[in-house]
C-alpha cells in the first residue's frame, strides 16, 4: 500500500512539474507580444515622420512620383534596418498602422501579454480587408476570439466575423478580388519546387476537375473513366494519401492520381521536352506525355562543362530555383534552354550560348550569370529580368562595360535614381550601399561556387566541346 502511495505522489509530482512548465512556456510566449508591439510602433512612428518629408528620401520630377518613390525608398529603408524583405517590412508597417489606428482592443491585449504575438498578426490580416467602419466592432470580438482560441480555430472565427461584418456584397468583392490574380513559384528541397496560382474559385475548380479527369483517364483508360472524373478535388486526394497505384483498365498507368495530376498540369503548361515527367531512375523511359507539345517553355541551365559532357555528377544550377540533379540537367540539354558552361574549379563562364549574337543582349547575358538576383539589398528576384543599372551614370561618364554595371529589378531601378540610395561595385562584384539614412550594408552576387571533387579532376583533352 505504501510503495502503491509512493508512486502515486510521484506521478503528481511529474504531473505537476509539467504542467507549471507548460504554463510558464505559454507565458514566456506571450511575453515577447510587448515588446514586438513596441517595435511595431516605433515602425509606424518612424514611418510618420519620414512621410512628412519626403524629399529626405527621394528626389522626383514631379510631387506625385516623389511621394510615390519616397515611400517605397522608406520601405526600403527599413526592409534594411529590420533585416527583412521588403514585403515583410511593408506588411510589418501595414500591420503597426492597423493597431495603432484601428485596432485599440487587440493592441491592449498584446500590451499585456494576454495574447501571442502571431495571434495579433492574425487579426490585423482580417482587419486589413475590412473597410474602416467595421473595424470597431471587429476588433472588440476579435480580441475576445484571440484570446480563446487555437491559431486553426481563429482563422475559422475571423473569416466568420468578417463576412458577417463586411459592408459590401460579396459580388462586389469578388470584383475587386480578382485583380488579385497572380501565379508565383516556391522553391522547395531536392530539386522541386512548387507553383502557385491565385485564380476565382470557378476557374480553379475547373481546371483541377480538367487535371482530375486527364489523371483518371489515363490510371484507368477511357473506359469506366466518366463516373470517377466527377469525384470531388478533396475525396480524390484522401484516396492519393492513401492508395497504392491502380492497375489501369487497357493498359491504364501505374502513377498515382497524384502523380498524374502533377504530370498532366506540367504537359498542359510546358513543351513535352522540359517537363517534370522524368522518372526517379536515371536513363529510364518517360512517362507518356499526356498533351501534344505546344508552347515551349525556355529556361536557362548552369552546369560545369565536365558535368555537361557526363564526366562527372556535379549538380546543375537552374536559374529562379537553384541546383538540380546532373541526371537531370543533361536530359535538358537538348531541350529549349540556354546552356551555361562554367569552368568547374573557379564557375568562370566559358561559353553563353551560340544564339546570343548581339554584343549587347550577350553583355547584358554575362551580368544576369554574374548577379543571380537584384542586387539591391534584400531583393531576391531573379536577375533573368531586371535592367542594367550604371553605377556611374552614362551621363556623368559611366561606361557601359560589367564593371559599371549591376542587375536591379524594375523596382529597384526606380529607387535607386531616386537619387538618395547609392553604392560602389567592385571587381568581384560585391556592392557597397549606402541608404538615405547613411546605413551601410553589402551585398554579394550568390556564388557559383566550384564543386568539391574526391577524384582527379576530369580530362578535356579527349573529349570535344558539349556545344
Amino acid at each position: 500500500m505504501k510503495a502503491h502511495g509512493a508512486i502515486l505522489a510521484a506521478a503528481e509530482a511529474v504531473l505537476g512539474e509539467v504542467r507549471a512548465r507548460g504554463d510558464r512556456a505559454a507565458a514566456l510566449a506571450r511575453s515577447a507580444s510587448p515588446l514586438l508591439l513596441a517595435s511595431a510602433e516605433e515602425l509606424y512612428a518612424g514611418y510618420r515622420v519620414a512621410l512628412e518629408h519626403p524629399e529626405s528620401f527621394a528626389r522626383g520630377s514631379a510631387p506625385h512620383a516623389s511621394s510615390e518613390l519616397a515611400e517605397r525608398s522608406i520601405r526600403a529603408e527599413f526592409a534594411v534596418a529590420l533585416g527583412v524583405s521588403e514585403r515583410v517590412a511593408c506588411r510589418e508597417l501595414e500591420n503597426a498602422a492597423l493597431l495603432v489606428e484601428h485596432l485599440p482592443a487587440t493592441r491592449s491585449a498584446l500590451a499585456e501579454a494576454r495574447l501571442r504575438w502571431e495571434a495579433g498578426q492574425a487579426v490585423c490580416a482580417v482587419a486589413a480587408t475590412l473597410p474602416p467602419g467595421s473595424r470597431a466592432e471587429f476588433d472588440a470580438r476579435a480580441a475576445d476570439l484571440a484570446a480563446r482560441s487555437t491559431p486553426t480555430q481563429l482563422r475559422r472565427a475571423l473569416a466568420r466575423l468578417r463576412e458577417e461584418l463586411h459592408e459590401q456584397p460579396l459580388a462586389e468583392r469578388h470584383r475587386r478580388a480578382r485583380e488579385d490574380r497572380a501565379v508565383w513559384l516556391s522553391p522547395e528541397v531536392d530539386g522541386m519546387a512548387t507553383l502557385c496560382a491565385l485564380l476565382p474559385a470557378p476557374v480553379a475548380v475547373g481546371a483541377y476537375a480538367r487535371l482530375d479527369r486527364i489523371a483518371r483517364i489515363l490510371r484507368d483508360g477511357a473506359a469506366g473513366s466518366d463516373g470517377a472524373a466527377g469525384r470531388a478535388p478533396a475525396e480524390g486526394r484522401e484516396r492519393d494519401a492513401t492508395s497504392a497505384p491502380v492497375p489501369g483498365l487497357d493498359g491504364g498507368d501505374e502513377r498515382t492520381l497524384a502523380q498524374l495530376r502533377a504530370d498532366a498540369l506540367a504537359d498542359i503548361l510546358c513543351d513535352a521536352d522540359v517537363i517534370g515527367t522524368i522518372p526517379d531512375a536515371v536513363g529510364a523511359d518517360r512517362p507518356t506525355p499526356t498533351l501534344v507539345p505546344g508552347v515551349r517553355a525556355e529556361v536557362r541551365l548552369t552546369l560545369a562543362a565536365s558535368t555537361a559532357s557526363g564526366l562527372d555528377d556535379a549538380p546543375a544550377d537552374l536559374d529562379g530555383y537553384g541546383p538540380i540533379p546532373a541526371g537531370t540537367a543533361r536530359n535538358l540539354l537538348p531541350a529549349t534552354v540556354t546552356r551555361v558552361m562554367t569552368e568547374p574549379r573557379t564557375g568562370a563562364v566559358l561559353s553563353v550560348g551560340r544564339t546570343r549574337r548581339l554584343p549587347h543582349r550577350e553583355l547584358r547575358l554575362l551580368l544576369q550569370l554574374r548577379d543571380v538576383t537584384c542586387r539591391f539589398p534584400g531583393c531576391t528576384r531573379s536577375a533573368s529580368g531586371a535592367e542594367a543599372d550604371h553605377v556611374v551614370e552614362w551621363r556623368n561618364g559611366g561606361g557601359t562595360d560589367p564593371g559599371n554595371l549591376a542587375s536591379l529589378c524594375v523596382a529597384h531601378h526606380h529607387v535607386r535614381h531616386g537619387d538618395r540610395w547609392t553604392y560602389v561595385l567592385h571587381p568581384d562584384g560585391t556592392a557597397d550601399w549606402t541608404t538615405p539614412t547613411g546605413r551601410r550594408i553589402t551585398t554579394r552576387p550568390p556564388a557559383r561556387e566550384a564543386r568539391l571533387r574526391s577524384g582527379p579532376r576530369p580530362s578535356f583533352d579527349d573529349r570535344p566541346p558539349p556545344f
